[in-house]
């Protein structure tokens, strides 16, 4: 009997030590985890290029429009140093500069990170890589609001850390947390606004209502796209109240009252720029015509699937480098859809294992969303909800809240093989997050940042004496950070005004399409060149006044 409880003692201190040492092992794995998420958003944080974007964010912080700019260097020669004035800071520019840049090109977009980047860079420098931190910053505050939203919807600390540790190696977070602006800003709003709704839902305080009215504005104020978030949020409302109390109309308007108020209070507090972007509403879906382009649906289908799956891994393949066939490349999609089908299989697991509360909730902030993009790019045709993978940000934390959920759960089950099994899923995404941002810490560009700019520089500072037409746009700036200083610049307005003096060793023009008609019969038939299309896409040609070398098309001569 006693060498029997030796043995269950023994046996009982050993079950003790391998928890204590499994525990031990998950922390250190936690903060292993979190640290890597951490160099990944600093390393290299100016070595992309700072593409079209990013530039515009520089030249609205610093207070002009482009309407300013065009008056000021249009229609004559300049060096890419003198664009570098519409790039930093002027200190005799306000912040109301900046809204007043912001109205006049794009009233779509509001001024608060504006504003914050330019209170940022004056501690920090307008640099690439001060600008850029700001996102960096912003990234870290998206933590302890998803953490507190973890806690509001499942009450589990594990699920928690599990969530912060797939944000912090998404290669989608960390891209973004890497741009001159506001998506990382966003996620914390967006984060934040769910996470007060839900305490404020369970303590119905004044305080947590007031507290989510702030959110609101915030919110809406970081992103127009924000608006989606908040009807996600009455969705979740009104489908939770229907549940309780059926289809009272009266008495479901009495329950959501505090929660309709701090709603319309917190959008109350945006109408001053919603006047702006209605009083020239025409301008701002100007801005938004890219993107309304038809692609064929199942296109488009294979876009969300892609850009979904990026959220885990991202190698910077695209969609057009499957056609390759290359093992890498097949590979990374197969990963790809094994983890579509995880995360499909997640939501499925989220409905089957939480309460209604639970899961109305990640399911509301997960789709509606998605549909509120992809129905109109369906219907009416468009990319909205493909081309631009960063407005769907809203949908990939929902999909991130219910993998977490998925994983600290099957990783903590009873069955030994079966917890084993799940182990290798968790770190298998894990790894393809670490090594999509590893590689992404290398690269110069990413399939988001798709306006070339990097390429093409690299083939005008090569040759000799270049000049590059081209017109006032986003891109004129984006080219100034990557463009040699012996590049000379004509900015192109009216066709009477272009003048190309001898001594240039090649002459380049780009974004010919924004110049069109008059650009073409002015060079051919007045000038006497002949033209060159450098690319596919037609948007970079090289002028000859000799005989072209079809072979050297996108070199110097």
């Amino acid at each position: 009997m006693m060498s029997t409880g030796v043995a269950k003692g023994s046996t009982a201190d050993r079950f003790e030590r391998n928890k204590r040492c499994h525990a031990t092992f998950s922390w250190f794995l936690v903060g292993v985890l979190l640290t890597a998420g951490l160099f990944f958003r600093c390393y290299h944080l100016e070595k992309k290029a700072y593409w079209f974007d990013e530039a515009l964010t520089s030249l609205y912080m610093s207070g002009h429009t482009l309407a300013e700019v065009q008056q000021i260097i249009g229609d004559r020669e300049i060096g890419v140093q003198e664009l570098t004035r519409f790039q930093h800071v002027n200190p005799d520019r306000g912040l109301l500069s900046t809204v007043r840049a912001l109205s006049a090109d794009n009233p779509h977009v509001s001024p608060p990170y504006y504003w914050l980047a330019r209170l940022w860079v004056g501690l920090f420098g307008d640099t690439i890589r001060g600008i850029r931190s700001l996102s960096v910053f912003a990234s870290l505050l998206v933590f302890p609001c998803l953490y507190w939203l973890c806690l509001e919807l499942f009450q589990m600390r594990r699920v928690a850390w599990v969530a912060l540790v797939l944000v912090a190696v998404s290669p989608f977070h960390v891209l973004y947390a890497q741009e001159a602006r506001s998506y990382t800003l966003w996620a914390t709003a967006i984060l934040l606004s769910s996470a007060a709704l839900l305490w404020s839902l369970r303590s119905n305080t004044k305080r947590g209502w007031a507290l989510y009215a702030t959110t609101i504005a915030i919110g809406i104020y970081t992103h127009s796209f924000f608006g989606f978030v908040i009807m996600g949020h009455g969705v979740y409302i009104i489908g939770n109240q229907l549940s309780r109390i059926g289809w009272k109309p009266l008495e479901l308007l009495k329950t959501s009252t505090q929660y309709i108020i701090a709603t319309l209070a917190g959008l109350a507090a945006f109408v001053p720029w919603a006047y702006i972007i209605v009083a020239d509403l025409g301008k701002a879906i100007d801005k938004a015509a890219w993107l309304s382009r038809s692609v064929n649906p199942v296109h488009l289908i294979g876009m969300w699937a892609h850009n979904f799956s990026s959220v885990f891994l991202d190698t910077n393949h695209t969609l057009k480098s499957v056609v390759a066939y290359d093992f890498g490349t097949l590979t990374s999609y197969g990963i790809r859809v094994f983890i579509l089908i995880m995360a499909a299989y997640s939501v499925y697991f989220l409905y089957s294992q939480t309460p209604r509360r639970t899961w109305l909730f990640v399911l509301t902030l997960t789709v509606v969303p998605m549909l509120m993009l992809a129905v109109p790019d369906l219907l009416l045709g468009g990319t909205r909800s493909g081309f631009a993978p960063r407005y769907l940000l809203p949908s990939y934390l929902g999909i991130q809240l219910a993998f977490a959920h998925l994983l600290s759960t099957k990783t903590t089950a009873a069955h030994p093989l079966r917890r084993r099994g799940w182990q290798a899923v968790s770190v298998l995404v894990l790894i393809c997050g670490i090594v999509s941002c590893a590689i992404s810490s290398q690269a110069e560009t990413w399939w988001t940042k798709f306006d070339g700019a990097l390429a093409k520089a690299r083939i005008i500072n090569q040759c000799d004496r270049p000049l590059l037409i081209m017109p006032v746009s986003g891109y004129l700036f984006s080219y100034s950070h990557v463009l040699h200083p012996k590049v000379r610049l004509w900015v192109a307005v009216k066709p009477e005004a272009l003048e190309i003096r001898d001594g240039f060793s090649d002459v380049f023009v780009l974004n010919p399409f924004n110049l069109l008609p008059w650009l073409r019969q002015k060079l051919e038939q007045e000038e006497g060149f002949r033209i060159d299309v450098v690319e596919k896409r037609g948007e970079f040609w090289r002028l000859t006044k000799e005989q072209p070398h079809p072979q050297n098309l996108s070199g110097c001569r």
